[in-house]
């Protein structure tokens, strides 16, 4: 028997597990949201087996405070929420021998709502914690989503979300610094992105898009050391001394961000054995001279 299933959130992962979960097979998937009307809300409760919380992770005491006063249940029932910092326990007043708690999180990014299946489950790993009954069925309905499930310890969740949030939020604010770069070159009155590039009729990341994906693609083939490329990885210090006055005159901010990331990437430079210990200090004092810090 197929397990019927509510999604209360339908938002940018709720409408996208929708989908999904009905792609798959499951056919009795009721949806609601934190404001639907107690009688809507309580039927879709009270039918399913599974519940996956899919709201923003500031709603899931109040969601589960109102599923509280639904208790007891009159069937065994497996409740989810889907937050990437959170573990099962916020969920503790929910459990007892009938109901089981877990957290599901997908690893990957829904920046819209879905309006049909668009494969984004597949392929993906799906972090599953929380009593043994809801990691089975977690494991069991990650599967039929063609996702790839992994259990993890609760002490271990909020870690996996900061590297999370790094490889996706952060690599946008990565790229933004494209965009800021651009924004002081640009000579007023004129298109600075025909000014910055030469080009009549191109996009900015027309250009940036194929060395963002080869840099990606190495990272997953050759890992973090045998991907790095570029001036430090060189110790290449007359061209790094050239960017910092480029980027002094142009904006400190953007000079600090760089000097940053350049001391970070030091690191792994030393760590590849790329660069000596004595081009490391070369290479710090030059962001040193250039900090204002």
């Amino acid at each position: 028997m197929t397990d019927k299933i509510t999604i209360i959130g339908i938002g940018k992962l709720g409408s996208h597990l929708y989908f999904a979960l009905r792609k798959s097979g499951y056919k009795a998937i009721y949806r609601v949201n934190k404001n639907s009307a107690e009688k809507y809300f309580y039927d879709a409760i009270l039918k399913s087996d599974v519940i996956f919380i899919c709201t923003k992770d500031s709603d899931i005491s109040n969601i589960t405070l109102r599923l509280e006063s639904f208790k007891p249940f009159s069937n065994s029932k497996i409740i989810f929420h889907t937050s990437g910092a959170m573990s099962s326990d916020v969920l503790a007043p929910l459990k007892d021998k009938n109901t089981f708690a877990g957290s599901f999180h997908p690893v990957q990014s829904f920046n819209s709502k879905a309006t049909k299946d668009n494969g984004k489950f597949r392929g993906i790993y799906i972090a599953v914690e929380g009593d043994n009954k809801a990691v089975s069925k977690g494991i069991a309905i990650a599967g039929k989503l063609g996702s790839i499930p992994f259990v993890i310890r609760k002490e271990d969740k909020v870690l996996h979300h900061i590297n999370c949030v790094i490889v996706s939020n952060y690599l946008v604010t990565l790229t933004g610094k494209i965009s800021d770069i651009l924004d002081k070159t640009a000579i007023p009155g004129r298109n600075k992105r025909i000014f910055f590039n030469g080009f009549k009729k191109v996009k900015l990341f027309d250009i940036y898009e194929p060395l963002i994906r080869t840099t990606i693609d190495n990272i997953v083939k050759t890992g973090t050391y045998g991907s790095l490329t570029g001036p430090v990885e060189r110790n290449d210090i007359k061209t790094i001394e050239l960017h910092l006055k480029n980027l002094k005159r142009l904006d400190t901010g953007l000079m600090e961000f760089y000097i940053y990331m350049g001391k970070e990437t030091i690191k792994i430079a030393l760590e590849k054995k790329s660069i000596t210990k004595k081009d490391a200090k070369k290479l710090t004092d030059l962001f040193y001279k250039y900090s204002n810090k």
